[in-house]
């Protein structure tokens, strides 16, 4: 019987062979559902998806990206109690934000929308797909904090499917595809957000109770993290809408099924990443440097072979199962593989910035990296083939590179104040 290991040097295999499951089953279904959906949506359609589903994460991106680095990084300062109410805190502080973003987009989102053909109304889906996306989001932070990797594994894995199947299941019912795909979209989510607040653990205090010192804790950490997350807007979907505009919706559906391919790398990268942030940010607590940099070069070297066979994948699938209209997409590919392990570079030495707690200074190493990401996806489209996966690339190099020599630097100090 095989037996695994239960480390091997710095790596926890049991624990990142579960995460690798769950990875596999939560996005892995996620990456194979678009060329699934690329059967039933036309490359045009495909397009005009991309841009509700991107407008949506965008949105929830915003009101709870900053708060959920901080959910990773207080973990550790924190007991089980006053970790719980802290929980309560964010939560209220996300729908908080969620109101206000919400009643100022309602404004602008359906004048928007209607250039892709959708109804006033989609307006609506997308502000509340974005509160149930961020509250998922928020529940599957704590949950790798806690290192409670079965109940992360739980809602993962709930989410890939229910996004799979609500779509297709209103398609089947004789829904529009591009209904089917974008209303399925949000309920999927909207189940998912019921599932995942179940395993929050969020200890709700009573009235009185409520901290204005945490709410201030909150805010100061999500207002230094405004350059990060204007980078994460972009990264999240902000690229797909302006590509939308730069190469027209049925390049982008093309575009869009070849990132999906690609994105079969992050099956494994973001189980890593999973297993790495706690792990690193309590080495980092001990003043473990060197075994945060052994992990690191482990977890990297893990990333390449994952790579590889993604490419090997993706070349069977556009053989085999896409349509001829997605064909062209294939040059994508390889170079969007680059590009997704450059960034997983880039996530696992800016875990040094989150225990440092210099969010600011990764927020504008960030705003550096998409401003060359959005002037190369201006540029480059209309002059060079794949153009829009190049500059993925080189917004992801830009990024990966001055991150990597500042998490040198700043570990060659810890080591050297350990020392003396």
């Amino acid at each position: 019987m095989l037996r695994i290991p239960g480390k091997i040097g710095c790596v926890h295999v049991k624990q990142v062979v579960l995460l690798l499951l769950i990875a596999g089953l939560g996005k892995g279904l996620s990456v194979i559902s678009i060329p699934l959906f690329a059967l039933v949506l036309s490359a045009s359609e495909m397009g005009a998806a991309t841009v509700f589903i991107s407008a949506l994460l965008v949105i929830a991106g915003s009101i709870g990206f900053g708060a959920n680095t901080l959910v990773m990084r207080e973990r550790a300062h924190l007991s089980a109690i006053a970790y719980a109410a802290f929980l309560a805190h964010v939560a209220s502080f996300v729908m908080l934000v969620w109101i206000g973003v919400g009643s100022v987009l309602q404004v602008l989102l359906p004048g928007f929308l209607l250039q892709f053909g959708f109804s006033l109304q989609a307006s609506v889906f997308v502000l509340v797909g974005a509160l149930f996306s961020a509250l998922v989001e928020l529940a599957q932070k704590a949950s790798l904090a806690r290192e409670e990797i079965r109940r992360f594994g739980l809602v993962e894995v709930a989410r890939s499917v229910l996004l799979l199947v609500a779509a297709f299941a209103l398609i089947g019912l004789g829904v529009e595809p591009l209904v089917g795909r974008t209303v399925g979209y949000v309920l999927a989510l909207g189940i998912t957000a019921v599932i995942a607040l179940r395993h929050l653990g969020a200890r709700w205090p009573r009235r009185g109770q409520w901290s204005a010192t945490t709410f201030r804790r909150i805010i100061s950490f999500s207002l230094r993290s405004t350059p990060q997350v204007v980078a994460q807007w972009i990264r999240l979907g902000l690229d797909r809408i302006l590509l939308a505009y730069v190469i027209g919706v049925t390049e982008l559906g093309v575009y869009t099924v070849a990132f999906a391919l690609s994105s079969g790398v992050l099956v494994v990268t973001t189980a890593l990443n999973n297993h790495f942030t706690p792990k690193s940010l309590g080495l980092y607590q001990s003043g473990n440097c060197t075994k945060v940099r052994d992990l690191r070069r482990w977890l990297l070297l893990a990333a390449i072979a994952a790579a590889t066979l993604t490419y090997v994948a993706g070349t069977l699938i556009y053989r085999y199962l896409t349509g001829a209209e997605y064909g062209g997409g294939m040059v994508y590919l390889p170079i969007l593989l680059v590009s997704h392990w450059l960034h997983f570079a880039y996530l696992l030495h800016a875990k040094y910035f989150v225990h440092a707690d210099r969010v600011g200074r990764l927020g504008m190493l960030n705003l550096l990296s998409v401003g060359t990401y959005v002037v190369l996806l201006l540029l480059l489209p209309d002059r060079v083939e794949a153009g829009a996966a190049w500059a993925h690339a080189g917004g992801s190099l830009c990024l990966c590179i001055p991150v990597l020599i500042a998490c040198n630097r700043g570990e060659a100090r810890m080591r050297q104040r350990i020392l003396g």
